[in-house]
């Protein structure tokens, strides 16, 4: 249950059931059930799912802490796909704090482990998110190839279901970085109806913040229609209480706003969601939003 509301976006409901998850396993008790549902240990799962939840609610420190935790216990169980399960949502993770290096270590060693386990579908992750690395580290080309790579062997090797969105997110992040908004916009049209079509809504927010950036590059002067995308973006994330999401789409948004003038607006709707951080200040989004508010002042 914990799983299914979290790609339901209803977050109330999946801390409930992850909290419940958390108090009743044991691990010498459960560990066993790893080979009987879902592939991967639950008490790992539960805390992983933990990590994430800290991190929408605003508390990135207390996500890695989660994170770390869940990887712990992976390890200590030694069971390859849960390991490997593991690392796939901590190096998610690291990706959406705009952490680098620690994302490339993660996911050279999600490449090495499921190659040596044979787990195809784990490399998979492994070679999209170090592709995303290259490309942040001055191998443009070469990184946004590695990633379509991952994308061709998710659809020819398995992978879950849910996590085809966020690979496909991280593609249409490339395109943007590298200057290919109709790319970007085919890729973030096709996410979009793919979960549209299956229910799923946790990546929707930052799904229409992306193609607001990508309709941007496209056509600079029509700041109209970025703005209904990057509003769209805000409006999702505040109905989901996930604050992460908020401020990225805030930051989009108010460098907009900043850009045609409205200076005000974009300084209050920006200080606002900032303001509700007590931790992680130097990570890069909110260094990032820092940045923007200065800037805007």
């Amino acid at each position: 249950m914990w799983a299914t509301s979290f790609w339901l976006a209803e977050l109330s409901a999946a801390e409930h059931h992850i909290e419940r998850g958390i108090t009743l396993y044991d691990r010498e008790q459960h560990r066993s059930l790893a080979f009987l549902y879902g592939g991967h240990d639950a008490g790992t799962c539960c805390r992983l799912f933990s990590a994430w939840l800290h991190w929408l609610y605003g508390h990135p420190i207390h996500a890695a802490a989660a994170s770390k935790g869940a990887m712990v216990l992976a390890e200590l169980i030694a069971h390859p796909p849960t390991i490997a399960i593991a690392l796939t949502w901590a190096c998610a993770l690291l990706y959406f704090e705009r952490n680098v290096r620690e994302t490339g270590h993660v996911a050279r060693r999600l490449i090495d482990l499921p190659t040596e386990r044979d787990l195809p579908p784990w490399r998979v992750a492994g070679t999209i998110f170090d592709g995303w690395t290259r490309m942040e580290s001055g191998e443009a080309e070469a990184g946004i190839a590695q990633i379509l790579e991952g994308l061709v062997a998710a659809a020819t090797t398995g992978t879950l279901i849910p996590l085809q969105p966020l690979y496909m997110l991280v593609h249409a992040d490339a395109c943007w970085k590298l200057g290919r908004p109709e790319e970007g916009l085919r890729t973030t049209d096709e996410t979009l109806a793919m979960t549209a079509d299956r229910g799923e809504r946790i990546w929707l927010s930052e799904l229409h913040r992306l193609r607001g950036e990508l309709l941007l590059m496209r056509a600079p002067s029509d700041h109209a229609t970025a703005e209904s995308s990057f509003r769209e973006a805000l409006a999702i994330a505040r109905q989901q209480r996930a604050q992460a999401w908020e401020l990225r789409a805030v930051t989009s948004l108010g460098r907009l706003l900043g850009r045609r003038g409205a200076r005000d607006e974009a300084r209050k709707i920006l200080g606002d969601v900032y303001g509700r951080y007590t931790e992680g200040l130097d990570t890069t989004n909110l260094a990032a939003a820092r940045a923007l508010l200065a800037e805007l002042s």
